[in-house]
């Protein structure tokens, strides 16, 4: 029977663990949970930063065009 085998298969159990679908499962549901847990939070993390930078260099714009037409 270990003709009938899948060399992939074999590849994939030996490289991750993977030994049948309930298996897969697990890990599917544990990437989708780190997923969640790391990868979301992370980008949400990201895009609010770059609002937060574009909104002080929106202020010290308006700043520097305000402090420049006090000068003149």
């Amino acid at each position: 029977m270990a003709g009938r085998a899948s060399p992939i298969g074999g590849m994939f159990s030996d490289a991750f663990g993977f030994r049948g679908r309930r298996n897969l499962l697990a890990w599917a549901v544990a990437g989708g949970l780190a997923y969640y847990l790391w990868v979301v939070p992370a980008r949400q993390r990201d895009d609010e930063q770059q609002r937060v930078r574009e909104q002080a260099k929106k202020w010290a714009e308006e700043a520097a065009a305000a402090a420049a037409s006090k000068q003149q």
